[in-house]
């Protein structure tokens, strides 16, 4: 996750300086950061600490304050703060949204399952259903037809020359004429989506992935469909740019949990 920072005071109400003066900071008891620093007698320090957390949750912050010769602490009983704080995910959206993403109806054009199975990729579009009660899809009718049949998602092969990614979600919103618009920019267009197209690229690997990373890809693509970008933070998630991240996730996880509910 974003790293967070506290803002520490220290105050020296000796006469002596101290030298060598540490700051340890804990989080659930365990060390995380050790700061020493030098302070004139009646002087006042005042920094910032960094703490980075995994997972959302109540943390117990614990600060301690050393001077560099115990003997020279004229309050040692004041030495050590500790404070409750709740965490929670880092917020990563699109700025537009469905105004209904309930029933999301499905259509899948010819050759997609070349590439995966039609069971593969309805679980992997399920995976999104029952987090929220505001969003789910339909996946009850998925066949493969060329006709648009006007649904609001539709999944499509392409070639890309000059791309390699494995996928790409397009957002489409209604101008004055009432024709679809594609959504340009959706990380920072406000709009209500209309509809959505996800392809999977075939001059890129996706051909050739395993099931498990083709189901990823079309679980994190419909992410994207629902508003969700891809994160920015140290967490694992389905939303990760690129397979090959250590942080990315073949199942959603707490912090893809967290944005959809956070966006509906």
């Amino acid at each position: 996750m974003t790293p967070k920072k506290f803002e520490f005071k220290v105050t020296n109400r000796g006469n002596v300086a101290v030298e060598e003066g540490y700051i340890m900071c804990k989080v659930d008891g365990s060390p995380v950061n050790l700061t020493t620093f030098n302070l004139g007698a009646r002087r006042q320090l005042i920094g910032t600490i960094p703490f980075t957390f995994k997972k959302a949750g109540t943390y117990k912050l614990e600060v301690s304050v050393g001077p560099g010769t115990s003997q020279t602490d004229i309050t040692p009983d004041d030495n050590v703060k500790t404070r409750s704080c709740n965490v929670t995910y880092d917020i990563e959206l699109w700025a537009g949204r469905w105004s209904n993403p309930q029933n999301l109806d499905i259509q899948v054009y010819s050759g997609v399952f070349d590439y995966i199975s039609q069971k593969d990729l309805k679980n992997a579009i399920n995976q999104w259903n029952g987090i929220d009660s505001k969003v789910s899809f339909n996946t009850s009718q998925m066949l493969s037809v060329d006709e648009d049949k006007g649904k609001k998602v539709t999944f499509a092969t392409y070639i890309d020359e000059n791309t390699s990614v494995l996928g790409v979600t397009n957002v489409f919103k209604n101008d004055e004429k009432t024709w679809d618009q594609w959504v340009d920019s959706p990380e920072d267009e406000v709009c209500v989506y209309k509809k959505a197209n996800i392809g999977f690229n075939l001059n890129g690997d996706f051909p050739n992935l395993n099931t498990g990373f083709k189901k990823a890809t079309a679980t994190h693509e419909c992410g994207h469909l629902l508003g969700l970008k891809h994160t920015s933070c140290n967490d694992m998630a389905i939303m990760v740019d690129g397979i090959h991240s250590p942080l990315f996730a073949t199942t959603i996880q707490e912090h893809d949990r967290y944005n959809l509910k956070m966006k509906y």
